[in-house]
């Protein structure tokens, strides 16, 4: 995941251009950065890895008809957690840079 460095200037800048819109959207990065960071750790690559890993076991046995129903359901939990982890990160992504768009200094 590309990092995008946000200093004070931009953040004012963004804040001066889109007042309460400012507020909220730095709000939210506010409150997906504990897990945009828990992410980056170690540990977190390695659930993310473990993750991903699993699904693709299950969807084996899932095409290949040898699932059992716990596997099926075990699929099914697995992608949505990590659809919502995925959607967790494309919205904090997707926030960091407009605030850095919409706030840099030309």
């Amino acid at each position: 995941m590309e990092q995008i460095k946000i200093n004070q200037q931009v953040i004012e800048n963004f804040i001066q251009k889109h007042g309460k819109k400012a507020s909220q959207i730095l709000s939210a990065l506010g409150k997906s950065q504990p897990f945009i960071e828990a992410i980056q750790t170690n540990i977190g690559q390695e659930l993310l890895k473990d993750a991903l890993e699993m699904i693709q076991e299950r969807l084996d046995k899932i095409i290949n008809e040898e699932a059992t129903e716990l596997e099926k359901a075990e699929y099914r939990v697995l992608r949505t957690i990590t659809t919502r982890w995925v959607d967790k990160i494309n919205n904090h992504t997707k926030l960091l840079s407009e605030v850095y768009k919409e706030g840099k200094i030309a």
